[in-house]
């Protein structure tokens, strides 16, 4: 043990013998190394179009991301996104694949560390009966630092209400 790192060793038993020879590494962080990824929830009208903010909270600075947000059940659809104040050196793009959009931003500049919004995506709901609650979360969630190392990240699901659209009578 070094630290941070931690060295576990690996039995592989083939006919009663032990060889203690292969060596798994795994890295535990401590919590405060961890950025935190969100999507702030909310309510969107049936039919209509809401800006949500996507922020991280991150320790140090970051020279690019890519992570893909689902939504449960498949009710909204990301028609636009939008970069801040923290990304504005970045290029931000999405593309929607199979109920699911992938997010990839990068630039010549870095995220400082810091918390805040890093992009502004525009959610466009369905048209549903009744209230409905959307689970929205992240996977496939990639951070790199500045020399270039994957960082550890938490993602935090959100909900999203939509809300049926009441005709006036």
């Amino acid at each position: 043990r070094d630290g941070k790192n931690v060295t576990i060793p690996k039995d592989i038993y083939d006919d009663g013998i032990s060889n203690i020879t292969e060596v798994i590494c795994i890295t535990v962080f401590p919590p405060e190394d961890y950025s935190h990824l969100t999507l702030e929830g909310g309510f969107i009208q049936s039919g209509e179009s809401e800006e949500f903010n996507i922020s991280l909270s991150n320790p140090v600075d970051i020279v690019g991301f890519q992570f893909t947000i689902t939504d449960f059940p498949d009710r909204l659809t990301m028609t636009d996104i939008e970069l801040t104040d923290r990304t504005s050196n970045f290029v931000l793009e999405f593309t929607e694949h199979e109920g699911s959009v992938i997010i990839v931003g990068f630039g010549m500049g870095v995220i400082d560390q810091g918390e805040g919004p890093i992009a502004i995506a525009t959610l466009v709901a369905d048209m549903v009966e009744y209230t409905t609650n959307v689970e929205i979360g992240f996977t496939d969630i990639f951070l790199g630092g500045t020399p270039g190392e994957l960082l550890p990240v938490l993602d935090h699901e959100e909900s999203a209400y939509l809300r049926h659209h009441q005709r006036d009578i």
